[in-house]
């Protein structure tokens, strides 16, 4: 090759290796600009105390107080926040619940049968009811699985969290499945690792501003850090914390 030859195939991988840098920058300044306004959703624990309610004359720690709030009027019903940690804003946002109630309820249905209690559980058509010997019953809802709400703004934008509610059929067994295991193992010897409360799953689909759909799953579990009782051995109340699985 002549001279001039070589110096016309230098010029041109020089502009091949300029033209390729500046692809590479507007790709990158592309997902930058992408991520600006990409939302991330992300939940936040919470402690609640569980305390005593008569519930059909039978005492049960069914009121889920909040400890860093105010406390429900409304028995085994619970909320947990939902942030936006991200850069953008989240737009029609749906909320699906799912976890093992079938096994839960066979679970407290024979921790009632150990300690000889006067109440079992059935569920019928996505309703729980607890039924006492005696012929009285109580129903506990089942059908707030699945939620949906338009937007969550991000923090970055002075924007707070939203409080989405966990599904009452989870809290109600929660709160009975502690109670019989709490009378069933005495005081001294109560292992909290021994509680096997079953994991609860969130799925979230929501979408950015440029139409992208997102998903997202979430895997909580209810830990329990402290337990109460009177002077009969009775338990009275339950520390717990709902949070996210590592």
């Amino acid at each position: 090759m002549t001279t001039a030859e070589w110096i016309s195939l230098g010029s041109s991988i020089g502009a091949l290796a300029a033209a390729s840098i500046s692809l590479f920058t507007l790709l990158e300044l592309f997902k930058q600009r992408r991520a600006s306004y990409l939302p991330d959703l992300c939940l936040v624990q919470k402690r609640f105390q569980l305390k005593q309610s008569d519930y059909m004359d039978i005492k049960l720690p069914l009121i889920w107080h909040d400890v860093n709030g105010e406390q429900s009027s409304f028995m085994y019903f619970a909320t947990i926040e939902l942030l936006n940690v991200g850069f953008g804003a989240a737009k029609n946002i749906s909320v699906k619940w799912e976890f093992d109630e079938l096994k839960f309820v066979e679970a407290v249905n024979q921790l009632a049968q150990e300690t000889h209690q006067p109440f079992f559980i059935t569920e019928n058509d996505g309703t729980l009811r607890v039924n006492v010997k005696e012929g009285k019953g109580c129903s506990g809802s089942t059908k707030h699985s699945f939620n949906q709400f338009e937007y969550l703004l991000p923090l970055n934008h002075g924007s707070t969290g939203r409080e989405i509610s966990v599904p009452s059929s989870y809290t109600m067994l929660t709160s009975i499945y502690l109670s019989l295991f709490a009378v069933k193992s005495p005081y001294n010897d109560f292992c909290f690792d021994d509680v096997n409360i079953p994991r609860l799953q969130l799925k979230l689909q929501y979408y950015d501003i440029g139409k992208r759909k997102i998903r997202s799953s979430h895997l909580l579990e209810c830990y329990v850090g402290s337990i109460s009782k009177d002077d009969k051995d009775q338990p009275t109340g339950f520390g717990v914390t709902l949070r996210e699985c590592s």
